[in-house]
């Protein structure tokens, strides 16, 4: 893996990257090192290139272990720290620090001493709205406050340093330090090419639809639910039929709306699915994604669908309309409501055609938004701001 050479040599070795091998959203991580090896950052700066110096601990798993990783370890690794920026900086044109936490601000701090550039690289859209909605108990004050203190601090960091932020959602939030935006995803060039170019509705008996991701009341998972209720009524209740993947709180609730609408035998609870073979399995066997979210960033399951030539059916919020393009690789909903999405769903029954259509431009689609090609393009950005 490539982190390997890098990992056992500074200090983030100490902390709980494991999760790359597992969890989507650290799939751009991996591929950064590579990226930021090749001359992406020596266009128009001879002699310049970025050697990546740290890695921190992702935010959002500071409730957990990573509360326990800076309870038992936190002095040793800056200290760590402190004596890898001395053995090495010298060697570095800037110091990349992605998603701040607590040994992140160290490593600023210590990079700002030694007066090298940095770029600071910002994931994850609604990390921020994932706090709020889930400040429960004791931990709501702790929550607010941790809130406030990162965008606080984020902002007078970005002041130094190149920002480069993941999606719409972020950009909004620090446009006034003029971030460069970049679009998340989950999917590598090698993926998209071992992938489906598009589906064949050859002997297929109904449409089958996916949802995926945290069975949660935002994520709109009734909608579908209702939606397919009301295509029964229509006599079209045997053309479609939902995958649900995904564990959640809404997930009672939503199993007892599919059986009082009369539709539990069209809709499939798939519990969690972790990411790999059986969830790819499941985009391969579906023809359409739907995202329902009532509030969204900028998700990397978009990019993901489409590489498997499905075309998303979604709402137009946060950043998902720069993605989804309507009647190009999906269809965006006028309304996020019901009635809606059945009247694009029956669209679609009535016109395979246009489904087939769809899919192949969803494909296409696939390739703006490999890893690889946005990392190049915005660390290319970060470098070229860097050296001038």
């Amino acid at each position: 893996m490539p982190l390997t050479k890098y990992g056992e040599q500074y200090f983030c070795r100490a902390s709980i990257f494991n999760m790359l091998r597992h969890a989507p959203q650290f799939l751009d991580i991996e591929l950064l090192c590579p990226v930021m090896e090749g001359p992406v950052l020596e266009a128009g700066c001879e002699g310049h290139s970025v050697e990546l110096a740290g890695m921190v601990v992702h935010p959002l798993s500071g409730w957990t272990s990573g509360l326990d990783l800076y309870a038992r370890k936190f002095m040793r690794i800056v200290f760590q720290m402190f004596l890898l920026f001395g053995r090495e900086s010298g060697r570095w044109d800037a110091v990349v620090i992605i998603d701040p936490d607590p040994l992140g601000h160290v490593a600023y701090l210590l990079a700002r001493a030694l007066r090298k550039k940095c770029i600071l690289y910002l994931r994850g859209d609604d990390f921020f709205e994932l706090l709020d909605r889930n400040r429960a108990g004791g931990r709501k004050v702790l929550a607010v406050l941790w809130c406030r203190v990162l965008r606080f601090s984020i902002n007078r960091m970005l002041r130094h340093c190149a920002g480069v932020v993941t999606g719409r959602a972020l950009f909004e939030r620090y446009r006034s330090a003029d971030p460069i935006l970049y679009y998340a995803s989950a999917v590598s060039e090698a993926q998209i090419a071992q992938r489906q170019k598009g589906k064949s509705r050859a002997g297929k008996a109904a449409i089958r639809l996916l949802m995926a991701g945290y069975l949660a009341e935002y994520k709109g998972y009734d909608i579908a639910i209702e939606a397919i209720r009301l295509l029964s009524e229509r006599g079209q209740k045997n053309s479609i039929h939902l995958d649900i993947a995904g564990t959640g709180p809404d997930e009672g609730r939503l199993r007892a709306l599919a059986v009082n609408a009369g539709v539990a035998a069209v809709v499939s609870f798939r519990g969690f699915v972790p990411y790999g073979g059986r969830l790819f399995d499941l985009y391969a066997g579906a023809d359409v994604f739907l995202l329902l979210s009532r509030s969204e960033g900028t998700p990397k399951v978009v990019p993901e669908a489409f590489s498997f030539g499905l075309p998303v059916i979604a709402s137009g919020v946060g950043g998902v309309p720069d993605m989804v393009n309507d009647g190009e690789n999906g269809i965006l909903l006028p309304a996020l409501t019901a009635q809606a999405l059945s009247l694009a769903l029956e669209r679609l029954i009535d016109s395979p055609g246009e489904l087939v259509r769809l899919s192949e431009g969803a494909f296409r689609s696939a390739g703006r938004y490999s890893i690889e090609r946005q990392l190049r393009a915005a660390m290319h950005e970060a470098g070229m701001r860097l050296c001038h």
